[in-house]
């Protein structure tokens, strides 16, 4: 009994919760085809996919805790200074799609902020190991076409010892 209860709140339940999330949000942008047509609402989507809240954004803004929630409630309109510091906040957030609703929802990240530090480590660490195979098989290049040079120096002594 204990398992079921177990399984029902540390996976069902969850993944519950979840699902209804994600089948709201795709609600939401149903309802509105041509992206959102306010701000504020474009900001509600872009807090639920990050998993944030709107009491933690505006409290980390300076502002009061139902500000957000309010303006979502009543449709209102978020001042410049707002947006400027919700910008500074979400630094990944396109202004272009938050403020005009055009664009991706977030910037385009470029290609070296995306590699990770450990995965940048590892690319080091296998260039590294490539350039020592790499300086042992020139060595043993140069090896061979010695030994090479010698038998045929060797071979062509025979055929005129012949």
């Amino acid at each position: 009994m204990t398992v079921e209860i177990s399984f029902y709140e540390t996976i069902f339940l969850p993944l519950s919760k979840t699902l209804d999330k994600y089948l709201n949000l795709l609600r939401i942008m149903q309802e509105n085809s041509e992206n959102f047509t306010k701000i504020i609402e474009r900001l509600s989507y872009f807090i639920e996919i990050k998993g944030d809240n709107f009491n933690k954004l505006a409290i980390n803004i300076g502002l009061s805790n139902s500000y957000f929630s309010k303006m979502l409630k009543n449709k209102g309109s978020l001042g410049e200074d707002i947006i400027r510091k919700i910008l500074l906040y979400y630094e990944n957030i396109n202004p272009e799609w938050l403020i005009l609703g055009s664009g991706s929802m977030t910037k385009k990240e470029s290609v070296s902020s995306q590699i990770s530090d450990k995965y940048l480590s590892e690319m080091v660490l296998l260039i590294s190991k490539l350039s020592e195979e790499n300086g042992v098989i020139k060595t043993e290049k140069k090896q061979l076409k010695e030994e090479i040079r010698i038998l045929k120096e060797e071979n062509m002594k025979m055929k005129k010892n012949k």
